[in-house]
């Protein structure tokens, strides 16, 4: 017994020893992995439904999905766990390493795609390591998007080319190479004409055409330009060739009636091919230092094209003042003159009056000046190239009499047609004479 313990003694010291020679021979990785701490990886799996990279309010928690973590570059399963409730679990124990996380497949079902890993890779190298793990809808192009199945769920990229609010029902609509889409009951951040986008939705198909609904757009980095497809009013009208989400442009079309209902414009509008429907909001149109649209006038215009009941037919819509562009002119003329006999026109024995400066608006909508002229000594005017359209003169009082008010100003409103001029006679009245029963009565 004694003998054997002797023998033990220099044994352990020789085996310490070799340990201590093998650590001094060891490389830095083996070192490293000797040494390092063991860590903990809290994760968190769910879906990121707007792609956002974050666990965001509109995000969705996944519980009860399988997921191992395996050796990055093996397929060594370190440890496997299940998310709870919250799509929470936690790995405890972890050594220093760069790891994969694997989740179980069936979560993302027919519908889903991986969507990120951060941090990824997973290296752990200290004692907690926050992962997320989200799941989403693919993105998809544009073109593939119209030939994706009905109610189908998933992103789009591309250019704006209709700013948020523009158009009714919170719609917009995207160019990307290759296609267009109709994107209809938008909700996210404030867009632009031609900033960059991405848009959740979901696929609907009505007809031969394609729109998105319940789209949730984000905005992207950068911007670009859109340009219209030039289109006939027949074409514009079915939405043929794919043009349902497209921006389109109908040049030099004419108008036929005219209605303005709770602040827009709506016509008929041809250019030889078949009659198209549009809309124009007044407000467009004050933009663009324009008169009400006139039956007759010929117009540019640029739009998108919405939906009628069915989708059999589309209506243009315009989305800004410069995309409303009146071709056809004619030109107004006139005379500014004291009415001595108050009959609302020029005859013997009534005074022109030099040096008045009209304003020349457009009638019926509020807006600002659109052309300013000034008597000569015969008491006339003349203003050309005005756009076809309704207009409304009004005087600079500091340039007329100040005993003098103005009358009826016939027509009213003044109409100009295309190729032509209109007359117009500007009375100037005289304080009435109460004494004189022919005088007319001050109050009428």
């Amino acid at each position: 017994m004694m003998i054997a313990q002797r023998i033990a003694k220099p044994a352990l010291v020789l085996l310490a020893l070799l340990a201590v020679a093998a650590c001094e021979g060891a490389t830095d990785a083996q070192r490293f992995s000797l040494d390092a701490p063991r860590g903990r990886i809290d994760v968190t799996v769910f879906a990121d439904l707007d792609r956002s990279r974050t666990f965001s309010g509109g995000d969705r928690a996944l519980p009860g999905v399988d997921v191992s973590l395996v050796t990055r570059g093996t397929v060594d399963t370190i440890r496997s766990s299940r998310t709870s409730e919250n799509g929470e679990l936690v790995f405890l124990d972890i050594p220093a390493g760069s790891f994969d996380l694997v989740v179980d497949p069936a979560i993302l079902g027919d519908t889903l795609v991986f969507a990120f890993q951060n941090p990824d890779p997973l290296v752990v190298s200290q004692n907690v390591n926050q992962v997320l793990y989200g799941v989403s809808y693919p993105i998809v192009s544009l073109s593939a998007a119209r030939e994706s199945s009905q109610d189908r769920r998933i992103f789009v990229e591309g250019i704006a080319a209709s700013a948020t609010g523009s158009l009714p029902g919170n719609a917009l609509h995207i160019w990307a190479p290759g296609g267009w889409l109709r994107v209809e009951g938008t909700s996210g951040p404030g867009l632009s004409v031609g900033d960059s986008v991405r848009v959740r939705g979901r696929v609907h198909r009505e007809g031969g055409s394609v729109v998105f609904r319940d789209g949730l757009h984000a905005s992207l980095p950068g911007s670009a330009a859109v340009t219209p497809v030039t289109v006939t009013t027949q074409d514009a009208r079915t939405a043929a060739g794919g043009l349902d989400g497209a921006l389109v442009q109908i040049e030099t079309a004419t108008l036929g009636q005219v209605v303005v209902q709770g602040g827009v414009a709506t016509a008929q509008l041809s250019d030889g091919s078949g009659t198209l429907m549009i809309q124009v909001p007044t407000a467009h149109l004050v933009d663009a230092d324009l008169p009400l649209l006139r039956p007759g006038g010929t117009v540019t215009l640029t739009g998108v094209l919405i939906p009628q009941a069915g989708g059999s037919t589309w209506i243009l819509r315009t989305r800004r003042g410069d995309d409303v562009a009146i071709t056809s002119t004619g030109s107004m003329q006139g005379r500014v003159f004291v009415d001595v006999n108050r009959s609302g026109t020029f005859d013997a024995g009534d005074t022109p009056v030099q040096g008045v400066r009209l304003e020349i608006r457009a009638a019926q909508i509020s807006g600002g000046v659109l052309a300013e002229v000034t008597t000569g000594s015969d008491g006339r005017f003349q203003v050309s190239g005005l756009t076809t359209g309704a207009y409304a003169v009004t005087l600079d009082p500091f340039t007329y009499p100040a005993n003098l008010s103005v009358g009826g100003i016939t027509p009213s409103p003044i109409v100009v047609e295309t190729n032509q001029s209109t007359e117009v006679a500007v009375p100037l009245l005289q304080p009435a004479t109460f004494g004189n029963p022919d005088a007319a009565d001050p109050e009428t």
